[in-house]
């Protein structure tokens, strides 16, 4: 991270603000940049990330907050980085560190935004959207012109500013398949932005496994197709899990339905895994395939069928023990995704 950092500047303040799952880490890391120079002294800041994501540091306080669904602990975080950010003068310095996570609610604070108040409330109508009625009273105050709107394409106020992407979901992909192609198995990389039902975009990889496997068409084993992106799963309503609640994300899911997809079959293996290491509402990245999965975990009472109609692929991989648990990463760059096949 470091290299994109700006050089320290001789004087004024340095301020750094920042919201997302990889705050704390990127805190961190401009911490130690500017380390050993004089502008540390004048170093401070704020950032706030998820319950469980933060990090010791030196001169940027770190504040945990709730995520995906916003506390008072992240709200108290966000009326006070405006307040600092509010304090900074003209020689001063201001570094925002944005990452997955912050972005849902502090998408792209740092550069214009072309939408207005009007349009929210015309995507509210189209969908049907019901929200909050302070949600929607804001909106209608805005509309009329009583709230300022945010700054638009070519307001001057963004002529001292500088937006620079650290990470990407594209980027992850790159360094897996250098890792692959080093150890001589050819990379095949279908893309960063795969999306769709999880279960329907695993079959369509296990129609190319088969495809691979018994052609070697479009490509030739060993090969490893790696992709990342983020699918969806489409709840019944009030159905799953083993309790009646679903468990699971979208990583799991996915490799459940390639499981019953493959079937056993030698010589494959996969993993999905979310890069923040949460994969929906427990406490696993995502989860691992190989030959034996099915049957371990038929073995253990967990078939493989019946647990991705009620979906339950947590509970499918906790009994085949296959599930992947990181703990917080303290990054976000989307899913990753590799089917490996010899």
């Amino acid at each position: 991270m470091a290299d994109h950092l700006p050089p320290p500047q001789a004087g004024g303040r340095t301020l750094v603000v920042g919201a997302g799952k990889a705050a704390a880490s990127m805190a961190l890391a401009v911490e130690r940049a500017y380390a050993g120079h004089n502008s540390a002294a004048q170093l401070d800041g704020l950032v706030v990330t998820r319950y469980a994501h933060g990090l010791p540091t030196a001169h940027v306080r770190v504040i945990e907050a709730g995520h995906p669904v916003p506390d008072e602990a992240g709200e108290r975080a966000a009326a006070e980085i405006l307040a600092r950010a509010s304090e900074l003068g003209p020689d001063d310095r201001l570094i925002v560190l944005v990452s997955g996570g912050g972005c849902a609610i502090a998408s792209g604070p740092t550069v214009p935004d072309p939408s207005t108040y009007a349009d929210a409330q015309a995507i509210l109508r189209r969908y049907g959207a019901v929200v909050p009625p302070a949600v929607q009273a804001y909106l209608e105050r805005g509309a009329r012109g009583e709230v300022a709107e945010t700054p638009k394409p070519g307001d001057p106020l963004f002529s001292r500013v500088e937006n620079r992407v650290i990470a990407t979901a594209h980027g992850s992909l790159v360094a897996a398949a250098e890792h692959f192609r080093a150890r001589g198995i050819q990379p095949v990389v279908l893309g960063d932005t795969v999306t769709g039902e999880a279960q329907e975009v695993a079959r369509v990889y296990a129609a190319l496994v088969r495809e691979i496997r018994a052609y070697n068409a479009p490509f030739a084993a060993p090969v490893v197709l790696i992709s990342g992106g983020e699918c969806t799963v489409t709840l019944p309503q009030g159905g799953g899990g083993a309790a009646g609640k679903p468990r699971g994300g979208r990583c799991s899911e996915f490799l459940l339905s390639l499981a019953l997809e493959l079937d056993g079959a030698d010589n494959i293996y996969a993993i999905a895994a979310d890069t923040d290491g949460i994969d929906g509402s427990e406490d696993n990245a995502g989860a691992l395939l190989d030959p034996s999965t099915l049957a371990r975990a038929q073995a253990a009472g967990a078939p493989a069928r019946a647990r991705l109609d009620a979906h339950d692929a947590w509970g499918f991989f906790e009994a085949a023990g296959d599930l992947v648990v990181t703990g917080p990463t303290r990054t976000n760059v989307n899913d990753y995704r590799a089917i490996l096949i010899l």
